[in-house]
């Protein structure tokens, strides 16, 4: 067995499995006994049909570990085309990124908690091309494509819907209708759409997707709109509100780090109502 050209770099690292296993048996593998592409202990555990795994982590090594068609889908049509292997199962898919900035793996569930696959980053690994799986099967190339890069907020932007703990703008609300309320006894009917150009966004999950209007994007997919449930979010920062709120944001009454509810308080508000009008010609009833 032999691990493919595309794999052999001195920054990464490898780990031994049993012969058609899916494990490292070795204590401390993610510490301590990992190799060298080109190590002869390594190579002498190949010789002998035994599998090996891909670590994680060094060298950047992210790993998307699709396990379900859905995933499957949405990193193909939304993400570079990049290394890509097959279960010898032939149900699974592994896609190798390399993530800079990501600092720990992230588990993908739908939303009714059933496992979708993992982000797989730094003390995690997966089987690599060539070994051989519990049934006989090979893990094989399907891609034999450079390994792409990728940040961060690009992998939440695109997969956001899927973040199991760190799935936050499910619980984004719009607080201007409150504080709108609160003040004139009136509740907004502005939109978030109406903010920003949304030429040019991308539907992902049901919302819109693109560039933030304030602060840019390196990857173009940090911001996204909901128009139904009139919010925004920013991956960047992880926050999002009320179309005042975005109003505030991009005319520099608050930053965006600083968005979620308590961000307006009286006076910023009453500001911002009043750029609304001025500048951006939306008038609530």
């Amino acid at each position: 067995m032999k691990i493919p050209k595309r794999l052999r770099k001195e920054d990464y690292r490898f780990i031994k499995i049993i012969k058609k296993g899916k494990y490292p048996f070795e204590e401390k593998w993610n510490k301590l006994n990992n190799y060298k592409y080109d190590d002869k202990e390594l190579q002498k555990h190949l010789k002998k049909e035994g599998n090996y795994g891909v670590l994680c982590g060094p060298g950047d090594i992210t790993v998307i570990d699709a396990d379900t068609k859905k995933l499957q889908k949405r990193v193909e049509n939304c993400l570079p085309r990049t290394f890509e292997i097959v279960s010898g199962s032939g149900n699974g898919k592994h896609y190798y990124f390399k993530c800079k900035d990501l600092d720990k793996s992230l588990r993908l569930q739908d939303q009714d908690g059933n496992n979708l696959g993992d982000i797989q980053y730094e003390r995690k690994q997966v089987v690599g091309p060539n070994s051989v799986h519990p049934n006989g099967n090979t893990y094989k190339i399907l891609n034999d494509e450079s390994i792409k890069e990728i940040y961060k907020n690009e992998l939440e932007g695109i997969l956001w819907d899927m973040l199991a703990k760190e799935r936050t703008n499910g619980n984004i609300i719009d607080e201007s209708y409150e504080m709108r309320k609160k003040l004139t006894g009136k509740t907004p009917n502005i939109n978030v759409k109406d903010i920003v150009n949304l030429e040019g966004f991308r539907k992902v999950a049901g919302e819109l997707q693109g560039s933030h209007p304030r602060h840019g994007s390196e990857t173009g997919r940090n911001f996204c709109v909901d128009p139904n449930k009139n919010v925004f979010f920013c991956h960047r920062h992880q926050v999002g509100g009320g179309p005042y709120q975005l109003i505030a944001i991009i005319e520099g009454i608050i930053n965006c780090e600083q968005a979620g509810v308590g961000a307006l308080d009286k006076e910023k508000f009453k500001k911002t109502i009043k750029i609304a009008k001025e500048k951006y010609g939306l008038e609530d009833d």
